[in-house]
Parts: C-alpha cells; sequence; structure tokens
C-alpha cells in the first residue's frame, strides 16, 4: 500500500486483524509533520461497515476522535438547510446516523499498531511476468508483493502511473471555496452555536454562495470561547489568486454583511488574524485501466476523488476497504484467485464509484445556482447512500 491517508491506515488494521501480510508506505518524512490544516470528515451511512474495519478495541476509542465527544449517532439527527440571506428553514435534512471525526484524530488513531515506512516516493510500477509486482522508490528500494493497493489521495501517484500523468489528472469542477477555523471571542455566542448546529448547519444563498458551519474541535469543555469552529464558503466560479487572507476575510464580510442571523454573526465573528484557505474543487471520474491481472489497484481518494458537499468521499472510502479485505479474504486461498477477487473489485468499486463523483459534481452544480437548489441530490437524498 502507498501513502499513510485514513483509507491506507484502515486497510492496514482489517488486513493485519485477518493475518494478510502487507507493508505501508508513507511519502512524507516522518509521522511528527505539523498540518496547520484540519477539517473533520462525516461518517454517516458507512459506520457500520467502519464497525466491521476497525478492530474492536479501536472501534471502542472512536468517540475520541469525534469533533464534538458529546454528540451521538442518533437517526433523529437532523441537518438545517436556511435561506442564509432571510434566515428562512428551507428543508430538515435526515442526519442517517451521522458522526463528524477530526481527521487528525482518526488518522493518529488508524495509524496505531501499524509499522510505516517514511520517506518513500513512488516512482515506478513493475510487473512480475504473469504474478506479482515490484514498487520502486525514489531512494533506491523496491518492494515486491502479490498486490500494489494505491490509498495515496486524490492526487494518487499510483493512478498517474496507471494511466499517465494526463489522463490522471483531476478534473475542475468550475466550484470554488474559502475555508477557515476559528474561535469565536463570545463563549454565550459560541455555546449557542454548538447546542444549534449539533450536526451542522448549511446557509443556501441567491448569490450562489454556499455556507457550511460545524464544531471542528473542543479543546476545553468548559471554556465555549476556545471551541474552533469551522466554515466552508463555496461559490461557482474562480478565486482571486491575488488575494492574501486579508483580502479573502474581507470578501467574506462584505458579503456576509447583508446575511440573517446567526450567519452574519458567524461570518462577522471571524478574527481578523484567521487563515482563510482558497482551494479550487476538483474530481476525476475512476474507469478500468489497462489490464494487469488484479495486481495493482485503488481505493479511496485515489480511486473517486469527489466534491464534498454530500459528504459521501469518507463513505465510499471505508466502503472500498470493507470490499477489499472481503475481497483479499476470499483470494487467500489462492495466488491465481486473489488477482481474480481484486478485479472483480476493481469493476464494483469503478461502477460505485462513477456514479458517486458523477453525482458529487452534479450536486455542487446546483446548489450553488440558486433557482435549482432544491433540485440536487443533497436536498433530494440528503447524505444517505445511493448503493
Amino acid at each position: 500500500m502507498d501513502d499513510m491517508r485514513i483509507t491506507g491506515l484502515l486497510l492496514a488494521q482489517t488486513l493485519k486483524a485477518i493475518g494478510i501480510r502487507f507493508r505501508i508506505f508513507e511519502s512524507e518524512v516522518s509521522a511528527v509533520r505539523y498540518r496547520p490544516r484540519e477539517w473533520a470528515v462525516a461518517i454517516h451511512w458507512a459506520l457500520p461497515m467502519l464497525r466491521e474495519v476497525l478492530p474492536q478495541d479501536l472501534w471502542h476509542r472512536l468517540k475520541d476522535t469525534q469533533t464534538d465527544p458529546l454528540q451521538l449517532a442518533s437517526n433523529s439527527d437532523y441537518i438545517s438547510v436556511y435561506n442564509s440571506g432571510t434566515g428562512k428553514l428551507l428543508k430538515k435534512l435526515p442526519g442517517v446516523g451521522m458522526r463528524r471525526f477530526s481527521r487528525r484524530k482518526l488518522r493518529a488513531l488508524c495509524s496505531e499498531g501499524i509499522a510505516i515506512e517514511y520517506n518513500k516516493t513512488l516512482t515506478e510500477i513493475v510487473y512480475q511476468n504473469e504474478r506479482g509486482v515490484t514498487a520502486k522508490f525514489g531512494d533506491g528500494t523496491e518492494c515486491s508483493g502479490d498486490i500494489l493497493i494505491g490509498c495515496d489521495g486524490a492526487h494518487s501517484k499510483v493512478r498517474n502511473l496507471l494511466f499517465g500523468e494526463a489522463s490522471a489528472k483531476p478534473v475542475s469542477s468550475g466550484v470554488s471555496q474559502f475555508s477557515a477555523s476559528f474561535s469565536f471571542s463570545s463563549a454565550a455566542f459560541a455555546d449557542y452555536m454548538r447546542r444549534g448546529i449539533p450536526l451542522s448547519s448549511v446557509g443556501l444563498n441567491p448569490s450562489g454562495v454556499y455556507l457550511l458551519i460545524y464544531l471542528l474541535e473542543t479543546p476545553e469543555p468548559a471554556s465555549p470561547e476556545t471551541w474552533i469552529f469551522q466554515i466552508n464558503w463555496s461559490w461557482l466560479g474562480p478565486h482571486d489568486p491575488s488575494l492574501d487572507d486579508a483580502g479573502r476575510l474581507a470578501k467574506i464580510k462584505s458579503m456576509a454583511d447583508t446575511f440573517s442571523e446567526p450567519f452574519r454573526s458567524i461570518c462577522l465573528g471571524i478574527p481578523g488574524d484567521t487563515r482563510i484557505y482558497a482551494d479550487s474543487l476538483h474530481y476525476w471520474v475512476p474507469r478500468l485501466w489497462t489490464p494487469n491481472r488484479g495486481r495493482v489497484t485503488l481505493a479511496g481518494d485515489a480511486a473517486h476523488p469527489m466534491l464534498q458537499h454530500r459528504g459521501q468521499g469518507i463513505n465510499n472510502c471505508i466502503r472500498d476497504v470493507l470490499e477489499l479485505a472481503n475481497a483479499m479474504k476470499l483470494g487467500q486461498q489462492d495466488d491465481h484467485g486473489l488477482m481474480d477477487v481484486i478485479s472483480s473489485y476493481d469493476r464494483e468499486m469503478i461502477s460505485r464509484g462513477e456514479v458517486e463523483v458523477q453525482s458529487s459534481v452534479k450536486d455542487a452544480l446546483l446548489l450553488h445556482t440558486w433557482h435549482k437548489a432544491m433540485e440536487s441530490p443533497f436536498m433530494k437524498m440528503s447524505v444517505g447512500p445511493r448503493f
């Protein structure tokens, strides 16, 4: 496996539990690299699958990685969608048992007990006659095995080597996003927001702005002024690369000044020194690659990077892990059988991933088009599964 993403770590945990040997390689130089940027992942329909792939001791500690440790999964939970201009509630969507998890904490949990080999940059994949595959790395080392699984994220090197860099390159959706993590100076307002958005609140606006806010972390549970919230502010169109953090924040506050409460106060309450990240959102539609007899495959964002507005990415990553683990258990008895079941996994994953990626693009385009927003998959289906 290549790269220490959550998908790869989950797969490593389940392979370890069922006694299948593996090695996991990470391109980063060490485990201690500081990542200033953090966000949460929303797991809902895949929670039962996550329980199947996580060892029991880690499953029981999963709650420690939640963004809000007091929030419990419940099918009675809901996501509130508002017109951020008027404050009118547009729709209450079922939460499907959603729980939000810190990406950093979840990654740390899933890495426990896993021997990760760092500073390994994949440079070449070599097929060994009819069976086996060798991964070659930039430091001159290599590793051979039955299967290579690329779990190396949306800009996957494994995918590049399978398809060629041009064909593997993610495609621009035309949607741009600002994101920021911050604390409110008012403890009372922070407490109000925590009680008001147990899952998340979404604001849609006639201007085409989509606004998502959720609780990211509670460093000191008894001190609301320390709680960290995150907003995602997205729109259809490019972002101005000349803007710095102050310019991006000024743009948010200028537009939000016309919003209704609490969206106005949320945006105007962002501290002036907050880092505002700007991104162009991309996707890649999975497809079959040149036959390799089941010796190389992809999983997670390496296989089907999608837009996030319906929250399907991490859930499909977890399903990939479960499908792969089941396939490898079936193929354990026979090397040729293993390659056959991996090829079968490829077909299922690609078929599912193609629909999910295309749906995520459609969803994003509709949510940012006011008169069409109610027709979006998110507004019709909430975050429920298609498969």
